[in-house]
């Protein structure tokens, strides 16, 4: 580790330390990765210096390249998906060693995941909607995991869970391409935890942590999710993972003809359903975790107009510090404001 003037960082360096305002507020946390906006944002909070890792310099060039790879990688992870879901919808049967191996390659995508949230954010709802949401929800729940501390074992495992998902609606009429939202079409949608399930229980040999986590993705901490209702305790840890990035997702994304909603709306109704739907500390962490990434970001406004994000409110992060031209506004006492869109990252 090493001490850097601010005025000599460059995009591409990763801090070693969190960086701290002299009132003991965290601006940008370690590990993080540096960025142009991010140097103009501790610039004008006057940060003289920062700690980076002390990387070899092809490490960070490294890193400003990765941005077009992550891109490519991500594009054939969704190939494969697809391939793999159209195949059990043709009466298939999962290959286990391919489904490891692109868990696997979603881990990467945790060491990288500036590049990962920066793709999501320019990213266009397609014909692949269901497989990418396959992905991205496993990249979430192994960023989650390595945000919880598991070890690389355990991600890979728990990514592999969030892949799997939702692999029940190929056996269910009611999937991605339904038009209808019945109440028949609904009952037959409540099945695919336990159709995914199945699938895992009689094709593979997946252990039930896997198989719990796709079965237990809709259960609810209070008891209001399904198939079976179950609560509190009784969910598995993996369930719980998958359920925050599984909501997460499908509100940033248009899925079952539902609205699309802006990354500051999605993480405010997180921070709601953490009170009694959802784990807390997995939706905390997931929360915390993915609002530092906006940090600097241009958003829109319901009024339409544009501010710059300045800093996460910790105790309700979708209601962050934002700047309006020369103001400064604190979204959690001003109800009035919201934010509609991310413009820039």
């Amino acid at each position: 580790m090493k001490k850097i003037k601010v005025t000599e960082l460059e995009p591409g360096y990763k801090l070693g330390k969190d960086v701290v305002s002299p009132d003991g507020l965290v601006l940008y946390p370690k590990d993080n990765i540096v960025t142009e906006k991010i140097i103009e944002y501790l610039d004008k909070w006057h940060v003289e210096s920062v700690y980076v890792k002390d990387e070899e310099a092809e490490v960070v060039q490294t890193r400003r390249d990765t941005e077009k790879l992550v891109k490519e990688k991500y594009n054939k992870s969704v190939e494969k998906v697809s391939k793999m879901i159209e195949g059990l919808e043709s009466g298939e049967t999962i290959y286990e060693q391919e489904v490891k191996e692109t868990a696997k390659e979603l881990m990467d995508f945790t060491e990288d995941y500036y590049y990962f949230f920066k793709l999501l954010t320019q990213l266009e709802d397609d014909d692949n909607r269901l497989f990418q949401h396959s992905i991205n929800v496993g990249i979430y729940s192994s960023l989650l995991a390595r945000w919880l501390d598991f070890d690389d074992s355990v991600v890979q495992e728990i990514g592999l869970t969030g892949l799997l998902h939702d692999m029940g609606r190929t056996m269910t009429k009611s999937n991605d391409q339904a038009t209808s939202q019945s109440k028949e079409n609904e009952e037959l949608d409540k099945e695919h935890p336990r159709k995914g399930f199945e699938i895992i229980k009689s094709q593979t040999k997946f252990n039930d942590n896997v198989a719990k986590g796709v079965l237990q993705h809709h259960e609810r901490m209070n008891g209001e999710g399904y198939p079976d209702g179950v609560k509190g305790s009784s969910i598995h840890f993996f369930a719980r993972i998958i359920a925050v990035a599984d909501v997460f997702d499908q509100m940033t994304s248009v899925k079952f003809e539902r609205e699309k909603k802006g990354v500051f709306k999605a993480i405010e109704h997180l921070n709601k359903e953490s009170f009694n739907r959802l784990d807390p500390l997995v939706s905390r962490t997931f929360m915390n975790r993915l609002m530092d990434f906006f940090i600097g970001s241009k958003v829109l406004l319901n009024d339409e107009s544009i501010a710059e994000v300045i800093m996460v409110n910790r105790d309700e992060p979708g209601r962050p510090l934002i700047k309006v031209r020369d103001e400064f506004v604190d979204l959690k006492k001003n109800r009035e404001i919201t934010i509609e869109k991310v413009l820039d990252v």
